[in-house]
Order: structure tokens, then C-alpha cells, then sequence
């Protein structure tokens, strides 16, 4: 399994949840739903990484 993280404009996020729905095998974590405290701790390492520049986590990146 693949982790995917988006951070989208407010006017398109329903367009996207509703797109990424479709997606068969598709789990969703929302901000809005109960993240728990290891799940955060993964979103935020990797927001950490990415404002470091470092995408040694990330499968074929291209910044």
C-alpha cells in the first residue's frame, strides 16, 4: 500500500473527495475524522521531511 498526502484550496476539496472516493482499495483519512496519535505522528514527520526537502520516503518524487 502507497500513502498518498494532498493539501488542497478549500473551494476544490469537495471535487477531490468525491473523485478520490471513486478510487477502488482507497482508504481516506480526513482532518475532520479522528486521526490518532500515531497516525499524526506519520502526517507530520512527513510534512517535516518535505519542508526539509528531504523525499527519501517518497517513490519516484520529481520536485
Amino acid at each position: 500500500m502507497k500513502t498518498l498526502i494532498l493539501e488542497i484550496e478549500d473551494d476544490a476539496y469537495q471535487q477531490v473527495m468525491n473523485f478520490i472516493s471513486l478510487v477502488p482499495k482507497c482508504h481516506i483519512l480526513d482532518f475532520d475524522d479522528d486521526v490518532n496519535s500515531d497516525e499524526m505522528a506519520i502526517i507530520e514527520k512527513s510534512h517535516q521531511d518535505i519542508k526539509q526537502g528531504n523525499y527519501n520516503e517518497f517513490v519516484e518524487f520529481s520536485a
